[in-house]
């Protein structure tokens, strides 16, 4: 009986750290993230970053409780809406999530986790806190974080400057400049917000803030501006990094995100029109690839371009090929999506013409070149698949090969290939030279580089097979 009164005393507690349910004061507007719409705070934790709010997404036996998400001053989505809390602790360069593990929507089985700037996992959330410790569970947390290999917590260090830098040349500071900047303070927040009063969330004062960034890559910068504006154009860009289930893929998120800008700036495509999704599950992209169809029926003659970085693997019985969202299974096809479906879906509607880029081989292999799934002791070349309407597919790899990453450019190979083009060309190619230049400069730097073959591959529906070549990006 004791263990009882002990449980229910303790639910009281856990439910009274959140405050009212329904009470989302300070979020007055809302926003359109894809195809989802969400409420906004008003103010700001740091540099940019705010709060975004959907309502009665956590259920308990007291009712439903809002989830919280965090974009950046972009209004990019940093953390999907799925925490009961967030915090920012901007000292460690760590954001701290309180949210169910798998995607679980009872409040009761949240669990502490931490984030860096990014939204990439620090710590997974599995970290547990008593009912009376909710409130303040910085000490069991930051214990874990202190476990952490010294580089693990430099990269969240390095994150938050790199994003503290962008922030202040987005705000005008001249680069170069290295007069101590005053960082933002966190905007105090709302009771319902359930985000925990923490000193470390605020920026420190008199902090020097490194206003110069070293790219990345050559083609991260100097991307062509043009005035055209292509407004018969849409885009779909999933960029699947962090995966819960299989290896992660590195520099998908920056594929996607550098993507996005040449579609802007290079080719004039309208940013209303890009539909970005980044850490995809498989209920978000879905929701992406109908938008675009969507777009393709309602707007005349419209031109769609696909993009896609992260894991495809064929099914090992039928060698049809899936895309892997960050919540599929390697093992499971049934978790993933049908790429024939994604080629289906767009070739049955209204689109003037298709593109793809798909920076993801389909063989069941990582970018590193091991196998996604253990049981699997070689790649296994998927099956080819049956296009149809006004559609071009470029992909990262032929048959059996691997789609690698160049480590030096921060990028995967034939990413940064397709963006060089668009840089050096202005956007002004092909798709004939574009598929050339691709393919040569991918075989030989992957040769080079990566002691492996990797040869693009073009494929083309019958509709466009005389003519593909002469097609343009804008």
């Amino acid at each position: 009986m004791k263990r009882i009164i002990f449980s229910l005393f303790s639910l009281l507690i856990v439910f009274s750290a959140f405050g009212q349910k329904d009470n989302l004061k300070g979020f007055s507007r809302t926003i359109d993230l894809g195809s989802k719409t969400y409420w906004v705070s008003d103010g700001t934790l740091c540099l940019g970053y705010r709060l975004i709010a959907e309502k009665d997404r956590y259920s308990s036996v007291f009712g439903k409780f809002p989830a919280y998400g965090l974009i950046d001053g972009d209004d990019r989505l940093i953390i999907p809406c799925e925490c009961a809390a967030i915090d920012v602790n901007y000292a460690k360069g760590c954001i701290l999530v309180f949210r169910s593990p798998k995607g679980q929507k009872r409040l009761t089985s949240a669990r502490y986790g931490l984030v860096d700037f990014n939204g990439h996992t620090v710590l997974p959330p599995s970290i547990s806190v008593k009912a009376f410790n909710m409130q303040n569970p910085d000490k069991k947390v930051w214990k874990h974080y202190d476990k952490l290999p010294e580089d693990v917590k430099d990269r969240c260090i390095e994150v938050r400057k790199r994003k503290e830098a962008l922030f202040a040349q987005k705000m005008g500071n001249p680069s170069g400049n290295t007069a101590p900047q005053q960082a933002p303070q966190a905007a105090p927040q709302p009771a319902s917000t359930n985000v925990a009063e923490n000193t470390n969330a605020k920026a420190p004062t008199n902090v020097a803030v490194q206003t110069t960034l070293a790219p990345t890559s050559d083609v991260d910068i100097n991307i062509p501006m043009t005035e055209s504006k292509a407004n018969d154009t849409f885009v779909l860009i999933i960029a699947n990094e962090q995966y819960s289930f299989v290896d992660n893929v590195d520099f998908a998120l920056n594929d996607g995100r550098i993507f996005k800008e040449y579609c802007i700036k290079t080719l004039g495509i309208p940013k209303r029109q890009i539909y970005h999704y980044e850490n995809a599950t498989g209920g978000i992209m879905a929701d992406g690839i109908n938008k675009i169809v969507q777009a393709m029926n309602i707007f005349d003659k419209s031109r769609a371009i696909i993009y896609y970085c992260g894991h495809g693997i064929p099914d090992e019985h039928t060698g049809d090929a899936y895309i892997i969202p960050t919540d599929g299974k390697g093992n499971n096809v049934a978790s993933c999506y049908p790429l024939s479906e994604l080629y289906k879906k767009l070739s049955d509607s209204k689109a003037a013409n298709i593109t793809y880029f798909m920076d993801a081989c389909f063989t069941g292999a990582n970018k590193g070149g091991s196998m996604l799934v253990a049981a699997r002791g070689v790649a296994r070349e998927a099956k080819k698949e049956t296009l149809s309407g006004n559609t071009v597919v470029f992909s990262a790899a032929s048959g059996d090969e691997t789609a690698m990453t160049y480590k030096d450019k921060k990028h995967g190979l034939f990413t940064y290939f397709l963006l060089k083009k668009l840089q050096e060309s202005k956007g002004e190619v092909n798709y004939k030279d574009l598929a050339e230049y691709i393919q040569s400069n991918v075989k030989k730097e992957s040769f080079l580089t990566n002691e492996k073959l990797q040869v693009p591959a073009i494929m083309v529906s019958d509709d466009v097979k005389n003519n593909w070549g002469k097609l343009t990006l804008k």
